[in-house]
């Protein structure tokens, strides 16, 4: 997130489980006194998720709310709709958007020209077409990451959406698969084995769907 706003946005991670209780995750996200939360959420999570919006709203009632993830981005009209505590939605690839919404909020300024971005306005909602980019995301793993790990799981993307179109599943909606680099791909799991993690979860969506490219970085590994 800091690679896209530069300036004048401090980021903080703060993760949690479904099997936590939702005040122990409360207060590792009010110990950093946000103005601003995001949520990543997932079919696994909303209900956590929307659970902690409340308790949050409860004890920052000033502080925005910004969902997103796979779990939102079809459905953001139903969610703003359901979920009068949530502020923001962004549907589709959140990396860019997110920034240029936090932008827009610390600034001031009107963040109606975010790509993906979902939000109400007087009695009507704006809905925007879930964002895909056309670009690669810059790597995510910056010195700090690294230090917060502190032995706990890190998550590794190597690729990002899927050549398929399952009626079941929404990774095939995104516009195809885009493929890292392997040279930038070998370079961070050399960062997180050398940075404590005792876990690497990969997150792509079909990690072999080039099966050349997925033994390659598992001969690696």
């Amino acid at each position: 997130m800091e690679e896209y706003c530069h300036d004048g946005v401090n980021a903080a991670v703060v993760e949690g489980t479904v099997n936590e209780a939702h005040q122990r995750v409360l207060e590792r996200i009010l110990s950093h006194h946000p103005r601003v939360v995001g949520f990543c959420c997932y079919i696994w999570n909303i209900s956590a998720v929307l659970g902690l919006v409340k308790l949050l709203k409860d004890e920052l009632c000033d502080c925005i709310i910004i969902l997103g993830g796979p779990e939102v981005s079809y459905n953001a009209g139903e969610i703003l709709y359901n979920s009068p505590l949530v502020d923001y939605v962004i549907s589709g690839e959140g990396e860019e958007p997110f920034a240029l919404l936090l932008l827009a909020i610390y600034s001031g300024a009107e963040p109606e020209n975010t790509p993906g971005l979902c939000y109400r306005k007087g009695q009507n909602y704006v809905i925007a077409e879930p964002y895909v980019s056309c670009d690669i995301p810059p790597s995510p793993y910056n010195d700090r990451y690294i230090a917060a790990l502190n032995g706990r799981i890190a998550y590794l993307e190597t690729s990002r959406g899927c050549p398929y179109s399952c009626a079941f599943c929404l990774s095939g909606r995104c516009g195809g698969v885009r493929f890292y680099d392997l040279e930038r791909v070998k370079g961070e799991i050399l960062l997180l084995a050398g940075s404590g993690a005792r876990t690497v979860k990969l997150v792509d969506r079909t990690f072999n769907a080039n099966i050349k490219r997925a033994k390659e970085l598992l001969r690696f590994i």
